[in-house]
């Protein structure tokens, strides 16, 4: 499937046949002036939507493209300390195995509730083939990436 590697969240959802269910705001009362206001516009309800989530969500946190931007205190926490021999993260960065992935499967808990895509871990246990290969290379891609999707964080 084309969404698989442009788009594993999408690929998962579709595979599964996910189901999401939205809100549909067709008026929205706000406070213009000190006086309640029912705005029936589309484009009304839309404005008032992001100028809502605007004022409620705080600002994202500052992103750093490199060490170089962190303050002088955090470089020195985050620079590589000079005595340790970087060739022991080898096989941590190094991509996981078929035995690897299986056996770890394989170690997984029976009869746990399913996550947000409804995957249980026997279901994972019982994949072959195919679709084997793909949550492999899809495990892999994350962890090249460095891109784990938050809920299975929470799951760890």
């Amino acid at each position: 499937d084309e969404h698989f590697s442009t788009s594993p969240g999408s690929f998962i959802s579709s595979a599964l046949s996910v189901e999401y269910r939205s809100i549909v705001l067709n008026r929205v009362l706000v406070v213009i002036d000190s006086k309640p206001t029912l705005l029936t516009d589309p484009s009304d309800i839309k404005q008032a939507a992001i100028k809502h989530f605007q004022s409620v969500v705080t600002p994202p946190l500052i992103q750093y493209s490199s060490i170089d931007e962190f303050s002088s205190r955090w470089q020195r926490a985050y620079t590589p300390l000079s005595d340790i021999d970087s060739s022991l993260y080898d096989s941590v960065l190094s991509p996981i195995l078929e035995d690897e992935w299986k056996s770890t499967l394989n170690s997984m808990p029976n009869n746990k509730a399913s996550g947000p895509f409804k995957i249980s871990y026997e279901m994972l246990k019982h994949l072959t083939g195919e679709a084997f290969n793909l949550s492999l290379i899809l495990a892999n891609a994350c962890l090249n990436q460095g891109d784990i999707p938050a809920d299975w964080r929470e799951a760890l």
